[in-house]
């Protein structure tokens, strides 16, 4: 086993209890836990979705390796949810956006599913998209700065979430009696993680690589490049090579808020108002 992964296995062993539920995109991150929580105890994978939500498909490939729940919510459960979801993440960031909301919302789902499974805690793979440059906005700063200001920025948002936006994800599952647990996120794998060159994360270069890329001008781009090489070693590479699909989005919650500020006239308001922020307006309405 490379490096990577046995660090990252050490952290996960070290969360699991006996019976642990992952919450589960079939993405590379929560798809690494599973796999790996699997070799340490019995897991319960609960992906979150609405009908025809990107991330089912991949999220079923794996499923033959642990026990695994499709969690698919109807608009009118989203929306009774909101009720519980909104309050906690103004309390502690202030303000509620679509996308906070929409990220936070099958972490609601999968851990009350868990809950009613009598497990205790839950595993989720957040960390790698700050450390490991998985975000679309980190390459307007590689391509319009440089490679030091990359590096910070990963820093700095690796830093934020673990000491703060975490915290929503934590107050979610404990709302619903179950304990969240970050391996990705522990002191010790933060560490490694952000040792890692930060070339290594966020790929660039002008050469066509020989695996899947982004392009944009003259460069040739592959985030979280060291996790997808260190993954292979694990996972099927279409889970590896996967395109990056924000949790909100795979998991199709983006586009039911959309519906549900639709359905309580919110888009009308908004237009009448003169302002665009109809799905903003709704969700501060929730609390």
């Amino acid at each position: 086993m490379n490096e990577f992964l046995k660090r990252l296995d050490n952290e996960v062993r070290t969360m699991c209890e006996k019976k642990t539920g992952v919450i589960f995109s079939g993405g590379i991150d929560s798809s690494l836990l599973a796999v790996l929580a699997a070799r340490h105890c019995s897991v319960t994978a609960y992906t979150v979705g609405v009908t025809e939500a990107p991330d089912l498909p991949f999220a079923k490939q794996l499923s033959s390796r642990f026990s695994h729940e499709i969690i698919k919510l109807s608009d009118d459960e989203i929306d009774g949810a909101l009720d519980v979801v909104v309050p906690i993440i103004k309390k502690i960031e202030g303000e509620v956006s679509p996308v906070r909301a929409g990220a936070e919302l099958p972490t609601y789902f999968a851990s009350k599913a868990a809950a009613e499974d009598g497990l205790k805690v839950v595993i989720s793979g957040q960390g790698p998209d700050e450390m490991f440059g998985g975000y679309a906005r980190y390459i307007p700063v590689l391509l319009e700065k440089d490679y030091t200001a990359v590096e910070k920025l990963l820093k700095n948002d690796t830093i934020e979430l673990k000491e703060r936006i975490i915290q929503i994800g934590k107050a979610i599952c404990a709302h619903n009696g179950v304990e969240l647990r970050n391996p990705f996120l522990a002191d010790e794998f933060v560490d490694f993680g952000l040792s890692i060159s930060v070339k290594d994360r966020l790929w660039s270069g002008k050469t066509k690589p020989n695996y899947p890329h982004e392009k944009h001008g003259d460069e040739y781009i592959i985030r979280k490049f060291c996790e997808k090489k260190a993954a292979e070693e694990i996972l099927p590479k279409e889970i590896v090579w996967r395109p990056k699909k924000a949790a909100q989005y795979g998991s199709g919650m983006h586009k039911a808020l959309e519906r549900l500020a639709k359905k309580h006239g919110f888009k009308e308001k908004a237009k009448k108002a003169g302002h665009a922020g109809y799905l903003t307006t709704f969700l501060e309405s929730r609390d």
